[in-house]
């Protein structure tokens, strides 16, 4: 129940090839992955200029962090609790509101970096795009950065590369992991625009997507046939509540 990742994909094909690119591991990825990129920004539909690529999504949060050193950060809770400890690894002073009051929040104490898990984990909380987007614009000197990790798990409309064309203060931070359930293999990226993705990548260290997760990304991107059923997790869900509910000593909260 802890850990919010699709476990029920056909992962032959992926182990088939990372086992026919074993004789790779004696050279070095690409020092920045810049056709990796570029492949990626095609698969995404997004300029290579506008994307990072990360070890995980955890990379990304860090990279953030630190590139905004001793600033003011504003933070949802409840949430991942690894926004907090990047914030306060980089000595920026924390704010945290609830789902409720952000805007008093922001308006009280005008932040630099608002941070926002859409949909949010660990309670599955997810705002109206048209909220965040009024936001985003209300508050242009803040930078919003959205986790959009979760975004296939939810059927409302999440934060996306719309935002980012529209808005100049946005970041989306996205990792592969809970998609298509491969934690050990630790990918993600950073979409935003040139700007702030130029003042990331002062921070990023070379080679940072080891072999083995630079051809895992290469398949996922030519094929897409993992299975991937939201609709039937919704429905499973739906059973858990119903049966929990039938239990005379718990009562479940959607």
């Amino acid at each position: 129940f802890s850990s919010n990742v699709w476990l029920e994909g056909n992962y032959e094909g992926l182990y088939a090839h990372l086992h026919s690119k074993m004789a790779l591991i004696h050279r070095y990825p690409e020092e920045h992955n810049a056709q990796l990129k570029s492949d990626l920004g095609a698969w995404l539909n997004i300029s290579p200029e506008n994307l990072l690529l990360t070890n995980g999504s955890i990379e990304g949060i860090y990279l953030i962090a630190q590139a905004y050193r001793n600033n003011k950060s504003l933070i949802l809770q409840p949430t991942f609790s690894e926004y907090e400890k990047a914030c306060k690894i980089n000595e920026h002073e924390i704010i945290f509101c609830t789902n409720h009051d952000l805007e008093d929040k922001i308006d009280k104490h005008q932040p630099n970096l608002v941070w926002i898990c859409s949909p949010n984990n660990p309670d599955g909380y997810s705002f109206e795009l048209s909220f965040l987007e009024n936001i985003v614009e209300k508050y242009s000197k803040t930078i919003f950065i959205f986790d959009i990790s979760f975004k296939e798990y939810c059927l409302e409309k999440q934060p996306n590369i719309d935002i980012i064309s529209k808005y100049s203060n946005t970041i989306l931070v996205y990792s592969f992991t809970k998609r298509y359930g491969i934690h050990g293999l630790r990918m993600g990226y950073i979409h935003s625009n040139s700007t702030i993705i130029s003042i990331l990548s002062r921070y990023c260290i070379p080679w940072a997507l080891n072999t083995f997760a630079v051809e895992a990304l290469k398949y996922i991107t030519t094929n897409k046939n993992d299975h991937f059923d939201i609709f039937e997790w919704l429905q499973r869900k739906e059973m858990l509540i119903k049966s929990i509910n039938e239990l005379d000593v718990f009562e479940c909260m959607d």
